[in-house]
Order: C-alpha cells, then sequence, then structure tokens
C-alpha cells in the first residue's frame, strides 16, 4: 500500500467510525448547535462550515475550538474579522400561555453583527515547544422579537455572549500536542418569560482541554472537551407582572469535539476535514428544560493553489427539542405550556448548513484576506399549541497579519524575511 492511499484509509476509517457514532444517537429533526456558533463565522473555517478541530485555518478558530492545534500556527499572528447573521423565524400560538392570546406572525428581531479578534504568539525562538493564543470572540446568541403581533404580549428573547479566551498548546513530541484554555465570559439577556423584565447581565467562567496527534503528515486527529458556562441573572423577570422580581440560571453546555483532517490528494492542494460534536444540553440551567442532547457533523474542504484557497462546507446536526418539557426552566417555574411557548422563541429545528468561502494570501505582504458566506436551511417543528419555522442566512470575513517573530521559520513573503523584520 503506497503512503497516499494509507493517509486516504486512514482518514476514511476514521470518518466511518465518527459517523457511527451519529448514527446511534437519537432520531434526528432538526437546527445546529442550539444557541452556540461554535466556529461557523470565523474568516477561514467558516467557509468550510466550521470544520477546525485537526487543523484550523485560522488563529481564531484554533483558540476556539482545539487549543492544543496552536502548535500548529507559526511565528506572530494576528485575526480580525465578524460575521452578519439574519433569520426569517414565524411563530404561531394557540393563546395557552397566561398573558397570552392567539397569533401568528414573523419575528421582527433584527440580523446581528458578530465580531470575532485573536493573536497568538510562538516561543520557538526561546526553545519553549509553545504557542499561547488570546481571543474576543461571540460565543452564542439567539433572539425573537414579537411585538408587532397583538396578541403576543410584546413576547421577546433576547440572548448575547461574549468570551474572552486565553489559550495555550504545548508541543509533547512531533506527533502529538496538548492545550487548554480559560474563558471569561460576559452575557446579558432579555428573559423569554411572559412578564415584566429588561435586560440583565451575567458573567462565568469556562474551561477547555484539548490533544492534537499526528497520525501521519498527512493525517490528523484531534479531541477536545470544554466545560458548561454557567450565567445567573439577577432580578431578571417578574412573571405576569405579579409578585417578585426573579433570578434566572442560565448554562452553556459541556461540548465534546472530535475531528480528523487529510491533505495527501492533489500533491497536499487538497484539505479534507470532518468534525463531529457532541453537546449536553440536558444538564444545562433552563436549556435543559426546552433541548436534548445534541449530536452534529461538520465536513469542510479546501482547495489552495498557492495564494488562492476555495472552500466549501456543510454541517448536520439533530433537533433536539425536548417532545415532554418541566414546568419550570432556569429557576423560573411558569407552567409546562409556557416552556413550549419558549421552545417556539428558540427552536433547534434546522438540520442543515452549506457554506463557502474564498481566501487569498499575501493580499499585502504578510497580510491574508478571507471571505465566507452560509445559510441555514428551513425547518419547522410544532411544540403544545406553539409552532415555529426557521431559517438564515450568514456571511463575513477578516483579515489575518503573520509576523516571523518568535519562530526560526520565515512565514511571511521573502521580502520581509530580513535581518531585525
Amino acid at each position: 500500500m503506497s503512503r497516499t492511499q494509507a493517509c486516504i484509509f486512514r482518514f476514511t476509517a476514521a470518518a466511518l467510525v465518527m459517523l457511527s457514532l451519529m448514527a446511534h444517537a437519537n432520531e434526528a429533526r432538526a437546527q445546529a448547535y442550539g444557541v452556540e456558533l461554535h466556529n461557523s463565522l470565523m474568516p477561514a473555517s467558516g467557509g468550510m462550515g466550521g470544520a477546525s478541530v485537526a487543523r484550523p485555518q485560522d488563529v481564531v478558530s484554533s483558540i476556539n475550538s482545539n487549543p492544543a492545534t496552536l502548535t500548529q500556527i507559526r511565528g506572530t499572528q494576528f485575526s480580525f474579522g465578524g460575521g452578519w447573521v439574519e433569520a426569517s423565524h414565524d411563530v404561531s400560538h394557540g393563546g395557552s400561555v397566561p398573558g397570552l392570546q392567539a397569533f401568528a406572525g414573523g419575528s421582527e428581531w433584527p440580523g446581528s453583527g458578530i465580531a470575532n479578534i485573536g493573536v497568538s504568539q510562538e516561543f520557538s525562538a526561546l526553545g519553549l515547544p509553545v504557542t499561547s493564543g488570546l481571543a474576543l470572540i461571540g460565543t452564542a446568541g439567539a433572539g425573537a422579537e414579537l411585538r408587532d403581533q397583538p396578541g403576543s404580549n410584546g413576547a421577546t428573547l433576547g440572548l448575547s455572549v461574549l468570551h474572552l479566551t486565553g489559550a495555550a498548546g504545548v508541543q509533547l513530541t512531533e506527533r502529538l500536542s496538548i492545550g487548554g484554555a480559560l474563558t471569561a465570559g460576559l452575557s446579558s439577556i432579555d428573559a423569554p418569560f411572559v412578564g415584566s423584565g429588561a435586560m440583565t447581565t451575567a458573567y462565568s467562567i469556562r474551561g477547555k482541554g484539548g490533544l492534537s496527534y499526528d497520525l501521519s503528515s498527512c493525517t490528523t486527529i484531534s479531541a477536545y472537551y470544554e466545560s458548561e458556562a454557567h450565567f445567573q441573572y439577577s432580578r431578571a423577570i417578574q412573571l405576569l407582572g405579579i409578585g417578585p422580581f426573579l433570578d434566572i440560571s442560565v448554562d452553556l453546555p459541556q461540548n465534546v469535539g472530535m475531528g480528523i483532517a487529510n491533505n495527501s490528494l492533489m500533491n497536499g492542494r487538497l484539505l479534507l476535514a470532518f468534525d463531529v460534536l457532541y453537546k449536553n444540553w440536558e444538564n444545562a440551567d433552563l436549556f435543559g428544560a426546552i433541548y436534548d442532547d445534541q449530536w452534529a457533523g461538520i465536513l469542510g474542504a479546501q482547495y489552495d493553489t498557492g495564494r488562492t484557497q476555495f472552500r466549501v462546507g456543510y454541517a448536520y446536526a439533530q433537533n433536539n427539542m425536548r417532545q415532554f418539557v418541566p414546568d419550570s426552566a432556569g429557576g423560573v417555574q411558569p407552567g409546562v405550556n409556557a416552556i413550549q411557548f419558549i421552545q417556539g422563541l428558540a427552536p433547534s429545528i434546522s438540520p442543515h448548513r452549506v457554506t463557502a468561502g474564498l481566501g487569498r494570501k499575501n493580499v499585502l505582504p504578510g497580510i491574508d484576506m478571507n471571505f465566507f458566506a452560509g445559510t441555514m436551511l428551513n425547518g419547522d417543528d410544532v411544540f403544545g399549541d406553539t409552532a415555529a419555522s426557521i431559517s438564515s442566512y450568514y456571511l463575513g470575513g477578516g483579515f489575518s497579519w503573520r509576523f516571523r517573530r518568535g519562530s526560526g521559520d520565515c512565514i511571511a513573503p521573502d521580502e520581509w524575511c530580513i535581518v531585525g523584520n
């Protein structure tokens, strides 16, 4: 068996193992990742559907996914990018929730702009097999605004989560790297319960650990674990405008990511990457009342001509909406019908995403440019006497600056590889 055939065999075998894990999960019915974005809006990974656990193609994707892959980032690199997301979200309700009447209409929540900024520094010039990174990342968000519907009583859901993440990767051997990250989170919520409330903020700490291993020069396998992020919003809602203002507990879930990447085809120009995500929503405050645990699979490809990169991606995620819901969520007890109404405000029901992207190296010396666009195809579902349908589009990009500082190798064009640069 030739070297290329062996690489292809290993990649295929590992991909089949990951697919079999997904096949044994619950019946798939819908949307991608609940409220978490992962790397779907990163400058390069965004064009590959977010695939980035094994071989991320931009700095921020490495920091936000698997910190062990930071050892793949050479020298000093800085990335500034972001994306725009806009959804078409329709909700109908039969009037079973106290304070609401029957209505049907579309959400007027506007589109959202999300920035992602990151920097990494390699320390091999000091004899240390370490690369560190720091990033400011838009991690999660959701929004629905139904105030134009007379029967909705101004029902609104607004959630945003911003994370500041510090990470480091260590090259233990020629093939094995490990990494860790610590995240401080800032979140704001306009609670989805029917009552009197206002935008409220909260903070959290989240940790992550990962590893990356080169099976060969052309195939890398990687995995990471991420802890939950717990937010406690103080005095966030007064149900039906009666009684005390109540605190709300909200968690982003524990996540496990696994990935494999291979570049043996087309003389190393074609990179194929496959990721699997497992999201433990059932143990998360508030979201555990409306979501089941979720599996997602992401397949991305990149063809590199030398200066130009063409990217495509596809992501599939289970519909993880709970069939039977409790009468409380996040420490608030509004009743079963009200929890089902919240399911309609934050539906995780759209199974398919497709993306495309374009990259260009050295648009100026040492500066790369990337763009991406994608769509989440329509999904619909019914929760008691509440029904919802949702689809979205998203686009964005960014610039990356590459410097040789910290590395013994030149990672910029020849004209930058001079003494004192």
